[in-house]
Formats: structure tokens, sequence, C-alpha cells
């Protein structure tokens, strides 16, 4: 059995939240020890902060599904994807607005798991449980950001990235996301469509 894990914001939609009021809310209340909402996460995930944290941030999310930008037709992405293995979503969103969104792109009854916030703090710990869930014979990760695909590799799950648009390819002296990531064995890609073909590729050896 293949596995295909998937990515929901930055992915297959994109929920456009106010993260700068976010961050400014969790500093005061972390009192300048996080300065992140991922970070925050990581470190609070299951205390009363993080819950507070978290249905604050859920109420945003809902709001967002209402007017989600679809990103290159994920809903048929999905089914393509569903006709080649099964199909585990892993997000950092809340498990409503993931629900939401995935019912609004019209694959809620297509996918197989979804993990979200509420069942891990971390995307290493994300893809650790969808690989425990269904103990698949080969998985894929299909994502957009680095912290992805290293969580992927730390979990030896091959990391497919999407990368739509590039700000920043060297973020400082020394340093190069695309060199990084073709380290780990990433592949890199521009859109879903192109994803399907690598794991075609890949999948096919």
């Amino acid at each position: 059995m293949d596995l295909a894990i998937v990515d929901l914001d930055g992915t297959l939609v994109r929920l456009h939240i106010d993260w700068k009021s976010v961050e400014k809310l969790i500093q005061e209340i972390s009192k300048g020890s996080t300065k992140t909402f991922l970070g925050f996460v990581a470190r609070y995930w299951g205390s009363p902060v993080f819950w507070k944290i978290h249905s604050a941030v859920e109420e945003m999310e809902l709001r967002a599904v209402e007017s989600m930008e679809v990103l290159d037709d994920a809903p048929t992405f999905i089914r393509i994807l569903k006709s080649m293995a099964r199909i585990a979503i892993v997000t950092m969103q809340s498990r409503r607005a993931c629900i939401e969104a995935l019912k609004k792109l019209g694959v809620a009854d297509t996918v197989d798991a979804v993990i979200t916030r509420e069942d891990c703090s971390t995307r290493f710990e994300q893809i650790a449980r969808a690989l425990k869930m269904f103990s698949p014979d080969r998985a894929v990760l299909i994502a957009d950001k680095v912290l992805d695909a290293f969580a992927a590799y730390a979990n030896r799950v091959k990391p497919i990235i999407v990368v739509r648009e590039t700000r920043c390819v060297e973020p400082w002296w020394g340093d190069n996301i695309f060199e990084d990531l073709e380290v780990i064995g990433a592949e890199i890609v521009s859109s879903l469509g192109e994803a399907i073909e690598v794991i075609k590729r890949i999948w096919s050896r």
C-alpha cells in the first residue's frame, strides 16, 4: 500500500489570515518566549494557553475558508492522487477548519485521514502518526515548506515541495534553500500537476 501525505494551507489552498495579529497575541501571552505560530504550538501544545490561542485562530481560519484561494485545481489533484494511494491530510490548521476546507473543495470523502494541530504539535509528529496509521510500503509528502521537507526526511518519507513563487532563495549569506532541499533528496515542483508526474516517476522505479 502506498500513502500520500498532503499539506493543506499553501499546498492545496491558501487561507488569508492576519498572522501578524496572531503573532502579536502569541508574544504577549508567552511574554516574548515565542514569536511565531508554529513555534508557539510546538512549545505550548496541550496547555491552557495553547487552547486559548487555538480557539482564537480557529475562528480566523473558519472565516478564511469562506474566501479561500484554491491552488492548481486542487480537487482534481486529490482525485488523481486517490487513484494512486491512500491520502492523509496533515495540517497545522484546526480540524474544523480543515474539514470545512476539504468540504468546499469537494474532497472530504476522498481523503482517508486528517491529522491537525489538535492531534500533534509539529509536522514531524504528524507525519509519524500518518505512517503509524497506515504502515505503507511507500510514502511521499506533498507540501510547501522547507520544514516540511526536513520533517519528511526525518521520517524516511520522500518530500515533494511545491514552490510556486520564490521570494528569497538565499535568506542569508552562505545559505541556499534549494540547495538544502536537494541535499536531503527533496523534489522541487512548481505545481500540483507536476507533483503528480514526480510521484508517478518515483513510484515506477
